[in-house]
């Protein structure tokens, strides 16, 4: 039984200290992500690029 729980706190710890960088590291990209402007361009169907639209200013 003493051997059981050392391995499940043993886990948490793991968990805790140890997977928390990564974790941070994921959350601090997806903040950039989220505050990230997003544009949508016309793509050429056959081609699948970019299609150039002159800009109306």
């Amino acid at each position: 039984m003493d051997i059981t729980a050392w391995v499940f706190i043993w886990q948490a710890t793991s968990q805790f200290w140890l997977d928390r960088h990564s974790i941070v590291i994921k959350e601090s990209k997806m903040r950039k992500l989220s505050k990230c402007d997003v544009r949508f361009v016309p793509l050429d169907a056959k081609t699948r690029k970019i299609v150039e639209k002159e800009r109306q200013e």
